[in-house]
């Protein structure tokens, strides 16, 4: 079956965007975030995740142009697509082009990219997000560092501006780089006694940080990991909370091993996400490349081996493991995202609250699901109106409550 989808091309807030017309919805796409990425990926400096974004939105094309050539694998289809694009950015509004899909295809674009939202277009719909205070403003970059001697470090913006020693400790130091925590172990290391760090971001605060071996490491808000401040003996051990990526740096002789709640996933250099808030009903990592081990601690000591593009949700000593095309979604919150297939709603508030550092009250029977992509830079107000024109659902914000009813104003 052939849907024809129909581009127009307008500013919207200020931002020029694309709008994506069928079936009386539309998806609203920020062209310059598409322009970059590919802009990125033509200059071969994208990584994994990246590229799946990429490959994805490429692959989604389906014109006379394309028909029997790889778009992510062809090159010069690709400076085509780029040359589209940058003409169109010099052109006035209109309609562009109408293009066709393949079902399959344009349930990928709906999911693609690094800059889209998805919304029923219904005229006189109104709004369905009340009461909308200023204040509540979406988190940012920052994080508490607590040292083994106890003193502790707000990492701010104003600390982590430039490049700066944060705590010179026996065999590393802790400095700030450009906004990213980074561990330099010290010459005279070897003979120095092994401390114990820990990074803790609140809710409405991220952090990036590079451990003593070269592991890159992300936080998500409410999060934390505990790190020696040098890695020695037969492994590298830390222990976190909340959600937190890994990009382990490879080292065969000294696994990497996390530790969250009753589990532990012990890696070689691999990519990986864990979620394990406490109000989540499972723990779940997510594995985009290499290959990782998930066992719990207790005496039955179950295990599952995950190979890239699996999952696995655990919940006491039951562990599910899945084929799972949507753990590169696990992991946009680190590229300024959120991104969700068919999701729970409540789950889907979970996070948003998490960023935005609120609580959320339930009135009525609220049973719904969101499917879309959102910056986490967006004001609250319009990331709530999006999910209420798809998820029937209203929302009302009173101070820092969140209050969701059923039964929104977008249908």
């Amino acid at each position: 079956m052939i849907l024809k989808y129909k581009i127009y091309k307008l500013p919207l807030g200020g931002r020029e965007t694309f709008i994506l017309y069928t079936l009386n919805r539309t998806t609203i796409l920020e062209k310059k975030h598409f322009l970059k990425l590919i802009e990125k990926h033509l200059a071969g400096k994208t990584d994994s995740v990246e590229q799946e974004m990429l490959k994805n939105y490429l692959d989604s094309f389906q014109d006379s142009e394309a028909r029997d050539i790889d778009g992510y694998a062809d090159p010069e289809w690709e400076r085509r697509l780029l040359k589209r694009i940058q003409e169109d950015k010099k052109s006035t509004p209109k309609i562009v082009r109408i293009f066709r899909y393949s079902v399959a295809a344009a349930a990928v674009l709906l999911l693609a990219g690094a800059g889209w939202w998805y919304m029923n277009q219904k005229s006189g719909g109104g709004n369905s997000v009340a009461q909308t205070p200023e204040t509540i403003v979406p988190g940012t970059s920052g994080a508490v560092l607590v040292l083994e001697d106890g003193r502790v470090i707000e990492l701010d913006s104003t600390q982590m501006n430039g490049v700066r020693t944060l705590a010179d400790q026996a065999g590393s130091e802790a400095l700030a780089e450009k906004g990213r925590l980074v561990y330099r172990i010290k010459d005279e290391a070897a003979d120095a006694p092994i401390g114990y760090n820990t990074v803790k971001t609140p809710r409405g605060r991220q952090m990036e940080l590079e451990l003593p071996d070269g592991t890159v490491v992300w936080l998500n808000a409410g999060s934390s990991i505990r790190f020696p401040t040098r890695f020695v003996g037969p492994e590298r051990r830390v222990d976190v909370t909340g959600e937190v990526c890994f990009r382990v740096a490879p080292n065969a002789d000294q696994p990497f091993i996390s530790s969250v709640k009753n589990y532990e996933i012990k890696v070689l250099g691999t990519y990986f996400n864990i979620n394990a808030y406490d109000d989540e009903p499972y723990v779940k990592t997510s594995l985009l490349e290499g290959k990782v081990a998930m066992y719990t601690k207790n005496a039955a000591h179950q295990s599952l081996v995950l190979s890239p593009g699996q999952e696995v949700k655990a919940s006491g000593n039951d562990m599910t493991l899945s084929d799972n095309s949507d753990v590169v979604m696990s992991v946009s919150w680190i590229r300024g995202m959120f991104s969700f297939r068919s999701a729970d709603l409540r789950m889907v508030l979970r996070q948003v609250c998490r960023w935005y550092d609120l609580d959320v009250e339930y009135r009525g029977d609220v049973d719904a699901r969101f499917s879309g992509s959102v910056f986490r830079s967006e004001r609250i107000d319009k990331l709530l109106e999006i999910i209420a024109y798809t998820s029937d659902v209203s929302f009302q914000l009173e101070g820092r409550k969140l209050i969701v009813t059923p039964g929104g104003k977008g249908r």
